[in-house]
């Protein structure tokens, strides 16, 4: 039993020099919600091509039809830089009606 008091002091140190050298070089980088409601589907494709260039990752989670000729489309991205003031550029876009950008961590609970 004692020969393992060494190991154990040996393993504590290894290990905490791990998570030192570690816990600053992990970035978490908390995904936001797109929601972009717009009037006209000829402007799908320009809008996922201004996403994919903004945006380090992105991805479609739902598309919407209402009446009245009215879309919407909800994007899970992450943004490069903290750079949020693209939603300004998609808010101004031809037939655009409202762009909506949500902080979100993965679950919808409150």
């Amino acid at each position: 039993m004692a020969g393992f008091v060494p190991l154990a002091i040996i393993g504590s140190i290894l290990i905490g020099a791990v998570l030192l050298v570690f816990i600053n070089k992990i970035k978490i980088e908390n995904p936001y919600l797109l929601v972009v409601r717009y009037n006209s589907t000829s402007i799908e494709k320009s809008l996922e091509h201004f996403i994919a260039r903004h945006a380090l990752k992105h991805s479609l989670k739902s598309k919407s039809a209402m009446p009245g000729n009215d879309f919407e489309v909800t994007y899970e991205i992450r943004v490069k830089d903290h750079d949020l003031d693209f939603i300004n550029h998609i808010s101004s876009m031809e037939d655009v009606k409202s762009a909506i950008m949500l902080s979100y961590d993965g679950n919808f609970t409150a």
